[in-house]
């Protein structure tokens, strides 16, 4: 799917958009934020999976070891949620960077497509979150009339 999007904008210039030298150094003022936000993001990760094994690793020990791997499940599936849009970020930054370096309009869009698929990965997850709050919501409610 990249390619297809990348290959039909590779040589033309058919909207008239210039990238001039105010926009090509806004972007690399933005590389730098997000390449800092993404390593900051892994680093993070690297927390939640340690986080995660140590849970693992004391789950035998004292009287909460249904809940110590009930934690270090929700740890592990944050992290793997956590990833995407930071890989999406990082990537960003990475092609972004390559474009603006060496004039690469494939680089360039590319670093454009990572960072739709990073604003498209949080819309859905920000969705989903937004309709078990309203599950949850309703539940109590329905809970609640109960008694």
């Amino acid at each position: 799917m990249i390619e297809e999007i990348i290959d039909t904008n590779s040589n033309s210039n058919d909207s008239g958009l210039i990238v001039n030298d105010l926009i090509q150094n806004e972007l690399k003022k933005t590389i730098k934020w997000t390449m800092f936000l993404s390593i900051l993001g892994f680093i993070g990760l690297g927390f939640m999976l340690i986080g995660a094994l140590i849970m693992f690793g004391n789950m035998g020990r004292g009287f909460y070891g249904e809940q110590m791997f009930v934690m270090a499940i929700t740890y592990m599936i944050m992290a793997i949620v956590y990833f995407f849009p930071v890989y999406f970020l990082y990537q960003f930054s990475s092609k972004m960077k390559s474009a603006l370096e060496f004039g690469g309009q494939v680089s360039m869009n590319e670093a454009f497509i990572y960072m739709r698929k990073q604003y498209q990965f949080i819309g859905i997850v920000s969705i989903v979150v937004i309709s078990i709050y309203i599950l949850m919501f309703l539940s109590a409610i329905a809970f609640v009339g109960r008694y």
